[in-house]
C-alpha cells in the first residue's frame, strides 16, 4: 500500500512539474509577445515622429519661400507702379502721346 502511495505521489509530482513547466513556457512566450509588439510599436513611432518632423520642417520651409516670394512681388509692383506714375507724368504733356496709333502701325508692330 505504502508502495503505491508513493508511486502514485511520484506520478503526481510529475505531472505537477509537466505543468508547471508548460505554464511557465506560456509565460515566457506570452513575455516574449509583448516585448516583440512593445519593439514594433516603438519602431512605428520613431517612424511617425521622423514624419512629423519632416514634414514640420518642410512647412517652415515652404512658409518662407511664400514670404520671400511675396515680398519679391510687393517690391516688383511698387517699382511698376513707380515707373507707370513715372510714364504717365513724363506723356502728361506730350500731345501725341494722347492720340492713338494708326492701324496701319499697329498691323506693323503685330507682324513683326
Amino acid at each position: 500500500m505504502f508502495d503505491r502511495f508513493k508511486k502514485l505521489m511520484t506520478f503526481t509530482s510529475i505531472i505537477f512539474y509537466l505543468l508547471l513547466l508548460f505554464l511557465i513556457s506560456r509565460l515566457y512566450s506570452a513575455n516574449q509577445e509583448k516585448k516583440n509588439k512593445i519593439a514594433y510599436l516603438e519602431v512605428q513611432l520613431n517612424i511617425t515622429r521622423k514624419v512629423i518632423e519632416t514634414n514640420v520642417k518642410n512647412e517652415a520651409a515652404n512658409r518662407l519661400i511664400t514670404l520671400r516670394q511675396l515680398e519679391y512681388e510687393r517690391k516688383h509692383w511698387s517699382e511698376t507702379n513707380e515707373q507707370v506714375k513715372k510714364l504717365q507724368q513724363v506723356l502728361a504733356n506730350d500731345a501725341c502721346s494722347k492720340e492713338l496709333l494708326p492701324d496701319t502701325a499697329i498691323k506693323f508692330l503685330r507682324a513683326n
